[in-house]
């Protein structure tokens, strides 16, 4: 009985591939995210190394208005990026839980079956 039961599971589950894709790619947008994040701070500092009245004055076209318009259009999407980066992660380690508590009960059946064994009939 105790085989019977091992090879009924003897395969890592199917989910923890999937948590090793969900960690991949949770992994890959926070450093994408990072990335990003350095790359505004240099626009930015670009931006408000001009003085007030430069920014103020700056005329359609110009280099300036358009770092402002990519530090807005930037910063929109990138906290929601990073949230969803956050969200993929937990995901992940929520699956790889389920599947921990999965492999425990099944040792513990099969420890039920063993012991049984072991004990022999009374």
């Amino acid at each position: 009985m105790v085989e019977q039961t091992m090879k009924e599971n003897p395969k890592p589950l199917r989910r923890i591939k999937v948590v090793y894709v969900l960690l991949m790619l949770g992994i890959g947008m926070e450093v994408a995210a990072f990335v990003t994040g350095l790359v505004l701070g240099a626009i930015n500092a670009d931006y408000f190394a001009n003085t007030k009245a430069v920014r103020d004055a700056a005329q359609a076209g110009s280099p300036i208005l358009t770092q402002l318009g990519q530090m807005k259009a930037v910063s929109a999407w990138l906290l929601p990026f990073q949230f969803l980066g956050i969200a993929i992660l937990f995901t992940a380690i929520g699956l790889a839980l389920s599947a921990i508590i999965k492999r425990i009960q099944l040792r513990g059946q099969v420890m039920a079956e063993g012991l049984g064994k072991l004990i022999g009939p009374e």
